[in-house]
């Protein structure tokens, strides 16, 4: 798979799906964390999508380098930004609140959810849909990244085969790269980013089938995410498993490294 440059003829697609199940309450611990799960990966998905927003914007306008959908899968499964799933970069700036201390304020776009189960599979089906009208439309443009968190198994049947039909989604460039972070309140071992399946994962059967439908990540990413300090195995899998709380920014950094080496500079 090779990458062509980022501009407003040629956008970057980038879909966020958050498991927002009752489990996402539990704390998730670390040296530096004590909060839930859920206000650690809403807070770090809005730092991610920030990240997008400042770099698309230009003396206070915002160039449509980027289309961008986030979809929550718990109670409901929806779009987090309103009625559409995927939105060109400048709408998803324009929606966005400020919120926190005076001298602390960060963009905000919704709000840490826990409830009900994980029906994980309604949330490819409704990510699937979007990505088919997306890249029908943007054929000439890098393939769709699709980022999947959560914390547990799906609740609503095997996600194999709706995975796959994403996975099998293309454009001119490429296959749609659909990577899962699997993230864990029990401390246990983390996985990071392998190229096979670890023994200890062997007998967990949706570590196996999270492991099976995450992309390998392609060449020139790899090395280009090995600047920013993220080692990955040639052949390694966008996959993480009992992620703790900072190698979530690692696993979501994979999205925004197109940013930085594919968009025109200012």
């Amino acid at each position: 798979m090779s990458f062509i440059r980022v501009d407003r003829e040629h956008p970057f697609c980038i879909l966020i799906l958050i498991d927002q199940s009752g489990t996402m309450g539990e704390t998730w611990r670390s040296q530096t964390n004590t909060s839930s799960k859920a206000v650690e990966v809403t807070t770090q998905v809005h730092r991610i999508m920030a990240e997008f927003v400042y770099a698309a914007e230009k003396e206070g306008k915002y160039r449509d380098y980027f289309h961008m959908g986030v979809i929550g899968y718990g109670g409901t499964v929806h779009s987090l930004l309103g009625q559409e799933i995927l939105l060109p970069i400048s709408e998803v700036a324009h929606i966005a609140e400020l919120a926190g201390p005076d001298k602390k304020k960060v963009l905000v776009w919704f709000y840490p959810l826990a409830e009900g189960s994980t029906p994980m599979c309604a949330a490819f089906k409704l990510a699937h849909n979007a990505l088919q009208t997306w890249v029908n439309e943007h054929a000439n443009c890098n393939p769709p990244f699709v980022f999947n968190i959560t914390d547990g198994e799906s609740t609503d049947g095997d996600p194999t085969n709706i995975a796959k039909q994403i996975m099998e989604l293309r454009t001119k460039y490429g296959n749609a790269l659909l990577f899962n972070c699997h993230i864990s309140s029990l401390g246990n071992d983390e996985v990071m980013f392998p190229a096979t399946l670890p023994a200890p994962l062997k007998p967990i059967p949706y570590a196996e089938r999270l492991f099976n439908i995450s992309s390998i990540i392609p060449d020139d990413l790899r090395k280009e995410a090995e600047k920013y300090e993220m080692m990955i195995p040639q052949g390694g899998r966008g996959f993480i498993f009992n992620a703790k709380p900072e190698n979530l920014t690692k696993f979501l950094e994979i999205g925004t490294v197109i940013n930085r080496f594919m968009v025109p500079f200012k």
